[in-house]
């Protein structure tokens, strides 16, 4: 069943109001008809399977049939990622919505290559998010990752002690693999996972990850760009905590 993304102001009783998105998507991509049955997914993790009442390029409407909530996965996992060249910035955002992390935090730091201004971060954060959600529709995931908005180094950290454990990547780390760090840790419902820019944190971040109880980590021999390592690493979050045989 094909899954679509809605927020609740679009719900009226037992109709659903499509955006103009996912009008497109649904009439000109897939060629839906009168009739056929789709699942929406909103932002708080329910969905709605729906019958298509009336479909043209202009107007979709639909009939809820049935209702459910999608719990959340356990442990939650959220990946701060350092700001990267938006071609990178985007594989990242695409491929770990698939993989299953559940939040993405844009994250400058000393060695970004990229600074945005101010004033382009909500324009950032919106393409950021329909990327993660046309993700999460192609791969039919039923709950879609939420990209928080663009925030400091020193600002990440601070929130990092929300969190049951936080590992952070680092290519000096030479006794601690992932792997192994991330099958001692027992019982979890929240994980963090800091990647850092081409070149790496720098020695002043990394200590201010490890003063805030941050556990550095090595991916191995080989030194990956950072939107490698961020897919390898989250793939292997997702893996050893939700269905690995050292969970």
């Amino acid at each position: 069943m094909r899954n679509f993304i809605i927020s609740s102001d679009q719900i009226d009783g037992n109709k659903i109001r499509c955006s103009a998105s996912e009008q497109k998507h649904i009439t000109t991509v897939l060629r839906m008809q009168q009739g056929d049955q789709v699942r929406f997914l909103d932002d708080n993790g329910n969905y709605y399977i729906a019958t298509l009442q009336y479909v043209d390029e202009n107007k979709i409407s639909a009939e809820i049939i049935n209702q459910g909530f999608n719990p959340p996965s356990s442990p939650s996992v959220t990946l701060f990622q350092a700001l990267i060249k938006p071609s990178k910035m985007g594989l990242v955002m695409q491929k770990t919505a698939e993989i299953g992390v559940d939040q993405i935090v844009p994250m400058v730091t000393d060695r970004s290559i990229i600074n945005l201004k101010p004033s382009t971060h909500i324009q950032k954060n919106t393409r950021w998010q329909r990327i993660a959600n046309e993700a999460t529709k192609q791969c039919r995931r039923l709950r879609f990752p939420k990209i928080l908005q663009i925030q400091s180094f020193t600002e990440c950290l601070l929130s990092v002690g929300g969190f049951d454990e936080a590992i952070i990547l680092y290519e000096n780390e030479k006794v601690r693999s992932i792997q192994s760090v991330l099958r001692g840790f027992g019982s979890l419902d929240s994980v963090a996972v800091l990647v850092g820019p081409e070149g790496g944190f720098t020695n002043q971040e990394n200590e201010a990850a490890l003063a805030e109880n941050c556990v550095p980590v090595s991916l191995g021999t080989n030194i990956l760009r950072t939107e490698t390592a961020a897919i390898v690493a989250a793939a292997l979050v997702v893996y050893e905590l939700r269905t690995g045989e050292g969970n």
